[in-house]
C-alpha cells in the first residue's frame, strides 16, 4: 500500500510542479514545447510502478550487479589459471628433483659419483623425455666417514673442457638401469664425464 500511496503522491507532486510551472513562463510560444516534455515525463512516471513489478528492482542496479558479478567472476578465473600454473610448476620440480635423486643412487650402485643432470619433461604429462647425467668414476679408497680435511680446490672459472660421453661398455648398465626406471628410449638417455 505505501508504494501506490507514494505513486500517487510523485504524481500529484509533479501535476503541482508543471502547473506552477506554466503560470510562471511569460510566453505562450515555449508552452506548447513544455507540455509535450513534461507529458513525457508524467508517462515515465504513470508507467515507472509496471516497469518495478516487472523487473522487480531498480534497472540500473541490476546492470551493475551483472557487472559486478561478471568481473569477479574473471578475477576468480585467473587466480584459478595462477593457482595451476604454480602447481604444474612446482609438480614438476618435484618430478626432477625425484628423477635426481633414483639417479645418483643408480649411478653409485654402478660405480659412479654423479655430479649433475639435466632432465627434460615431457609436455603435459610431466613425464621424463630426455636425461642427461653428468658423472665420475667413484673414489674406491674413499673412506666412509673421513675426519681429515683434504686439499681443497676452488675451481675460479670453467676452462674450456669439453664434457665427453661416457664410453658404452662402462655406462651400459647405468643406461640400461635408467631407462627400467623412467621407461624412455634409450637413446633419448646421455651420460657425460667431466
Amino acid at each position: 500500500m505505501d508504494a501506490i500511496f507514494g505513486w500517487v503522491k510523485t504524481l500529484i507532486f509533479f501535476s503541482l510542479f508543471l502547473t506552477i510551472f506554466m503560470q510562471l513562463i511569460p510566453e505562450k510560444k515555449y508552452r506548447k514545447y513544455i507540455r509535450f516534455f513534461a507529458g513525457m515525463i508524467f508517462i515515465i512516471l504513470a508507467v515507472s510502478p509496471v516497469f518495478k513489478f516487472f523487473s522487480k528492482g531498480d534497472l540500473s542496479e541490476n546492470i551493475f550487479e551483472q557487472f559486478a558479478y561478471q568481473q569477479e567472476s574473471e578475477k576468480v578465473s585467473l587466480d584459478f589459471e595462477y593457482m595451476e600454473s604454480q602447481q604444474q610448476e612446482y609438480y614438476q620440480e618435484q618430478v626432477k628433483q625425484a628423477a635426481s635423486e633414483l639417479i645418483d643412487k643408480a649411478a653409485a650402485e654402478q660405480g659412479f659419483e654423479m655430479t649433475g643432470s639435466s632432465i627434460e619433461l615431457k609436455e603435459g604429462s610431466g613425464e621424463p623425455e630426455k636425461i642427461t647425467v653428468f658423472v665420475r668414476e667413484a673414489d674406491e679408497t674413499k673412506e666412509q666417514e673421513r675426519t681429515a680435511v683434504e686439499e681443497i680446490k676452488i675451481k675460479i672459472a670453467d676452462d674450456g673442457g669439453e664434457k665427453k660421453e661416457v664410453s658404452a661398455a662402462r655406462s651400459g648398465k647405468l643406461k640400461e638401469e635408467i631407462v627400467s626406471l623412467f621407461e624412455i628410449p634409450e637413446d633419448q638417455i646421455q651420460i657425460l664425464e667431466e
